[in-house]
């Protein structure tokens, strides 16, 4: 292969890479807008229950009930985490408790 040809090779392939790249990119477009649209807005749910524009207020207001809402649950999670701890420590007590029955617990 002369070196012009090795250059054409290598810029075809390029070509190639890069128009699997832009389909790539495509595709993750479009899954990003379907994911978007699924997401209702707290903007486009007030504006379908109030009929009308929410003003800033509103969607700023939304969005702190919605943060306030995710931190809730975040700290009912943890409470969660940490009885199941509890119990499974307790429940990881009990065969010593059997094992060590002629001697004082530790």
């Amino acid at each position: 292969l002369t070196t012009r040809q090795q250059i054409a090779q290598i810029h075809c392939s390029i070509q190639q890479e890069l128009d699997r790249m832009g389909d790539l990119l495509d595709a993750l477009d479009q899954e990003y807008d379907e994911y978007q649209a699924a997401i209702p807005s707290p903007a486009r749910t007030l504006a379908a229950s109030a009929g009308s524009q929410p003003t800033a207020e509103d969607v700023v207001i939304q969005y702190q009930q919605l943060e306030n809402d995710a931190l809730d649950e975040m700290r009912n999670n943890r409470n969660q985490n940490e009885v199941l701890q509890q119990s499974m420590a307790a429940m990881q007590k009990i065969p010593e408790a059997k094992t060590n029955q002629g001697n004082p617990p530790s």
